[in-house]
């Protein structure tokens, strides 16, 4: 039997209208067995419910006494979306009371505390969910995670599936109606509930499609899907139809934040594709993430940027031909505790491109202190706020001419490249320049691969 598991974001639940909109989604393909619920989203007169549980928690901790004003808001945030629906009034009466217990609940644990509090809008709003469309014929339940077989590290705020779980969830598929659950968390084994990194509601999604072999993830949006570039550098950027999870993994290395990074691994695991939908217009074809695509219809996929990058440079002399070079530097980089992105070389240099805010001045002097006294380097030097273009696509794979047309284009414009970097896949090409002109420099390198019409040269 095929199955959909249908992940639901917290900006497409937030009031009665779309959750009609819900029920008639459901209606029109019977494969969607499994919804994952987020907590309500942000609005123009409302706040993320998860910031909102975050800041009741943290008021607890301060003060000692309930945030009866945060807690009002959120009983009057449920009650305006079920409003009027056949949702019982006493639901939500009972989901406040529960807060009320999970905020009093504090033990002096922050982090586990926190979980306990900020998971709570999910878990409300799949209950509720449930019982809307339970109420309007719709054979559905409700399944806590626990019950699930969710179980997580305890990493409370970062956890990670234990993979004994999925044994369990894929008795999901056995269940002979629609199936709510919140995403974002889990349980430990000692029964705590842990969340996942912030957006941990799509892992939920990924792990369970994981779980039972769904036949497509469809994750539900406020968007018609992914574009080419940020649209809010190019407004009429064109839409991605389709796109590799190696290619989605590149762009989301380069700051192409669109959701969490970690879903990608349980359902490229399996190669079951990824469907992004526009959760109000259904029709439209939205962005198929997938393991092999037709690249002839696609030569280059996307534009990502990120700034705030920094360079160390290092210089010596026949650096070479001395043996174990590069372990001393990278042991002097382990020792400081930096995380690097990227560490091109010349015969008698090497560079290693990091992010900046872990470098204060403090650590600077250390590092360059060790570098000249343990390497021996002629000469060290730091070179600030980078950012980092990603050019992504076959076509780099296949010839350097998409290479040269980006490069004349911006010399043209005297965009200067610092640095010019081509990973092992092939297919993407990373720019090192002012970050400055970033956003002019993606602009630039948009309209001479795609041009006017929005399809790639």
């Amino acid at each position: 039997m095929s199955i959909k598991v249908c992940k639901f974001s917290g900006n497409v639940l937030t009031s009665t209208e779309e959750l009609k909109h819900l029920k008639k989604i459901l209606n029109s393909d019977k494969k969607r067995k499994i919804l994952v619920i987020a907590a309500p989203g942000k609005t123009e007169t409302q706040d993320n419910m998860t910031d909102t549980l975050i800041e009741c928690a943290q008021y607890f901790i301060k003060n000692k006494k309930l945030p009866e004003t945060l807690i009002q808001q959120i009983e009057k945030r449920f009650n305006e979306i079920y409003n009027t629906t056949k949702v019982s009034k006493k639901s939500i009466t009972k989901c406040i009371d529960d807060l009320t217990g999970r905020i009093r609940s504090y033990k002096g644990k922050n982090e586990k505390y926190l979980d306990t509090v900020k998971s709570a809008g999910e878990e409300y709003n799949a209950r509720l969910i449930s019982e809307y469309l339970q109420t309007e014929g719709v054979k559905c339940q409700y399944i806590d995670p626990k019950e699930a077989g969710i179980q997580v590290t305890p990493d409370f705020g970062d956890a990670d599936i234990i993979e004994d779980s999925y044994d369990k969830l894929k008795l999901l598929r056995d269940r002979d109606s629609i199936i709510i659950i919140p995403g974002f968390f889990g349980y430990t084994k000692k029964g705590h509930i842990a969340t996942f990194s912030r957006g941990g509601n799509d892992l939920t999604g990924s792990i369970l499609s994981h779980a039972v072999d769904a036949s497509v993830y469809e994750n539900f949006i406020d968007y018609d899907g992914l574009t080419v570039v940020n649209p809010a550098l190019v407004p009429k950027a064109s839409l991605i139809r389709e796109i590799t999870y190696q290619e989605l993994r590149e762009l989301t290395y380069a700051g192409f934040k669109t959701f969490h990074e970690e879903l990608l691994y349980p359902v490229m695991k399996k190669g079951i594709p990824m469907h992004l939908i526009n959760f109000h217009d259904p029709s439209k074809p939205g962005t198929m993430i997938v393991t092999e695509r037709d690249t002839k219809k696609a030569s280059i996929i996307g534009i990502a940027y990120e700034k705030g990058f920094c360079t160390i440079n290092i210089e010596k002399y026949m650096m070479n031909q001395e043996k174990g070079f590069a372990r001393k530097l990278f042991e002097i980089i382990e020792k400081n505790r930096l995380s690097f992105d990227h560490s091109p070389s010349g015969i008698d240099s090497m560079s290693v491109v990091l992010k900046q805010d872990q470098l204060p001045l403090d650590k600077i002097r250390q590092i360059c202190k060790q570098m000249y006294n343990e390497l021996k380097a002629d000469n060290v030097y730091f070179d600030y706020n980078h950012a980092l273009i990603s050019i992504v696509g076959p076509g780099l794979k296949k010839d350097d001419s998409s290479i040269a047309l980006i490069l004349d284009s911006l010399t043209k414009e005297d965009i200067y490249v610092k640095m010019i970097i081509k990973g092992g896949s092939e297919i993407s090409i990373i720019l090192s320049l002012d970050q400055d002109l970033a956003e002019k420099a993606i602009q630039l390198i948009y309209s001479k691969l795609f041009g006017s019409g929005g399809k790639a040269r």
